[in-house]
């Protein structure tokens, strides 16, 4: 049986710093600043004004004392944290952590909003420029209806990875190309996150869960794709331009899933063009609910999966 140090040590990275603190491990050495943000409601800001220097109020004051490439971290404590504008982060290494104690899908403690009634002339409610960033076990949720705030997130970095997030877009349900996610990236990771909700009907005709603008190798694993369709037109992966695959977008073992109370959609992925200059694999990834097939044909996405004939399982082919 594995000691309680080494359950430990098997818990969410929201613990890394914890872990690495109590190991003595010199990686802590490339950790740089570490900031605290917890309101001033949080039932854990006292206890962190007792221990721990740097204790913030709000994400972007936090945000504003990191230093580009140090590879500093803020630690978000479990509640909610409101933005009064559009986050933009623009530096280079700076890592968002939500303080929990395991690695959620969905229902993150830590929680990012931006509430409605905010005017903003940005497309998302957190922007990504930086390269090098990462943020885990933190939710995401646009609640804005200014048409101008599209996305929850836009990832617009090079080399950014999320892991154990989730992205929730309440505000814009009735607009077609608006949703969680945008992509404009370079090489960026999503590792067990969540994109949607069943909860709210997203009558948009299209409201992609993840919206490619842009694309140069995108890697996606273990994630899952929630909504409720409000229209067979509804999609989960989403993009139009034939070059907006530059190399490759790959989703593995991902689950793409509408409740069968919800209009039944065409398609899981479907791109409005044909792409020409980059391909599309989806690797062992599964439909579930009202889907009517996994991605369009035509389009340069190919679909693997297991299959009951020795000769052709695990063989891609073209949707």
């Amino acid at each position: 049986m594995a000691t309680y140090a080494a359950k430990l040590d098997r818990v969410s990275p929201s613990n890394m710093v914890f872990n690495l603190n109590r190991c003595g491990l010199p990686a802590l050495n490339t950790v740089g600043k570490i900031f605290y943000v917890a309101p001033a409601t949080s039932a854990i800001r006292p206890r962190w004004i007792e221990t721990q220097e740097n204790v913030y109020l709000t994400l972007l004051a936090a945000y504003t004392q990191t230093v580009s490439g140090r590879n500093d971290v803020i630690v978000l404590s479990p509640d909610s944290h409101a933005l009064a504008a559009t986050l933009t982060i623009a530096k280079d290494r700076v890592h968002i952590v939500g303080a929990d104690v395991a690695g959620r899908h969905f229902g993150q403690r830590a929680r990012i909003s931006f509430a409605n009634g905010i005017a903003e002339t940005l497309k998302a409610a957190v922007i990504v420029t930086g390269d090098g960033c990462s943020m885990t076990g933190v939710k995401i949720i646009n609640n804005n209806t200014d048409t101008d705030v599209k996305w929850g997130l836009s990832d617009e970095g090079e080399y950014n990875i999320y892991q154990n997030c989730s992205f929730e877009n309440w505000g814009q349900a009735a607009v077609s190309v608006a949703g969680e996610v945008n992509l404009a990236s370079d090489c960026v990771t999503f590792k067990d996150c969540t994109f949607g909700s069943t909860s709210v009907t997203q009558t948009g005709a299209l409201h992609p869960n993840l919206n490619i603008t842009s694309i140069t190798d995108g890697y996606l694993e273990n994630c899952l794709f929630y909504r409720k369709a409000g229209a067979t037109t509804n999609i989960f992966v989403y993009g139009t331009g034939a070059q907006i695959v530059t190399r490759s977008l790959i989703l593995k073992s991902c689950v793409f899933f509408n409740p069968i109370n919800a209009s039944t959609m065409a398609a899981a992925v479907h791109f409005a063009t044909d792409l020409t200059s980059g391909v599309v694999l989806l690797d062992q990834c599964v439909s579930a609910g009202d889907i009517t097939i996994q991605a369009t044909t035509s389009k340069h996405v190919y679909v693997s999966g297991a299959v009951p004939t020795g000769a052709s399982s695990g063989v891609a082919v073209t949707a």
